[in-house]
């Protein structure tokens, strides 16, 4: 019996539906409908999925009888999913490491609106004569200090 091969460049897991539209001349999209559709009405799309995607030789295999088949596959499916574990371990670092840096820039910003806070609101507090024996200078040396209060309690 000739199955269909599943093909290497048109896979979006593991290319069962490309391989059944290659077969059967219906379009791909179709296939891939169809497995959505069993999968939405009782779950059968993964399972006939899962089975196709063991049974149906990949378009480099060699094999002549079904165990060498699914065992090529198998180990195939093993080596994909350890690249897509690796893929998904340097994206968490990647990601762990924007975070940080997003947790950095955001202290920057807490900081910056701190300031920002402190300095308008002694400002407003100055037009109002209430704060009369504060000078500019003396403003500047208060804007420092709590900044320098800040970055020694936040400090990690």
């Amino acid at each position: 019996m000739n199955l269909p091969h599943r093909p290497r460049d048109e896979r979006v897991l593991a290319g069962t539906a490309a391989a059944l539209a290659q077969a059967s001349g219906l379009p791909l999209l179709l296939i891939r409908l169809l497995f959505v559709l069993l999968t939405l009405a009782n779950g059968a799309g993964i399972l006939l999925y899962a089975l196709l995607s063991l049974l149906l030789p990949d378009e480099e295999s060699h094999a002549t009888d079904l165990a060498t088949r699914v065992r090529e596959n198998i180990d195939e499916f093993r080596e994909s999913a350890t690249a897509l574990w690796a893929a998904i371990q340097n994206e968490a670092r990647a990601w762990q490491v924007r975070r940080l840096q997003g947790d950095y820039l955001t202290r920057k910003r807490a900081l910056l609106g701190a300031l920002l806070l402190l300095a308008g609101g002694v400002w407003f507090l100055m037009t109002l004569d209430l704060l009369a024996w504060i000078t500019f200078e003396r403003l500047v040396a208060i804007v420092i200090v709590t900044a320098g209060a800040y970055l020694i309690s936040t400090r990690t």
